[in-house]
């Protein structure tokens, strides 16, 4: 049986949350499913949603070009990696991670297409695991 995560309380409701997240000047919301406590008003979300609306955010920011440092390091923590183990996956090295990331270089198309289809990837394992 769920319980309030704040107060215990068995009493829940469905609710919907908007979520809104701005990056690299791109503003993406949806509506994800959660939780109300009816005795203390504490939301909770959905975490399979949440994982999927931060994927479909890196994926919109993949398809559509923003491939700045701010997206890449979006779509990391999307993925959950970090430099090292997105390099790896990719097929790149931490070195070229943080030169994306810092110095602002090019990303390669090759990188891009393995990145996409990580992205890709992750979002249907969080959706075969529910």
């Amino acid at each position: 049986m769920d319980r309030c995560l704040k107060c215990k309380s068995i009493k829940l409701e469905p609710t919907t949350i908007n979520e809104t997240r701005t990056v690299s000047g791109i503003r993406l919301s949806a509506p994800l499913p959660g939780t109300k406590c009816l005795v203390c008003g504490q939301i909770s979300y959905n975490l399979t949603s949440v994982r999927n609306y931060e994927l479909g955010v890196a994926l919109v920011l993949v398809n559509y070009g923003h491939h700045d440092a701010e997206s890449l390091r979006f779509i990391t923590a999307a993925l959950d990696l970090n430099r090292k183990m997105l390099a790896s996956a990719i097929g790149f090295t931490e070195s070229d991670i943080i030169g994306w990331e810092r110095d602002g270089a090019s990303i390669p198309k090759a990188a891009i297409d393995s990145i996409k289809k990580l992205i890709l990837e992750q979002n249907h394992k969080t959706n075969e695991s529910e």
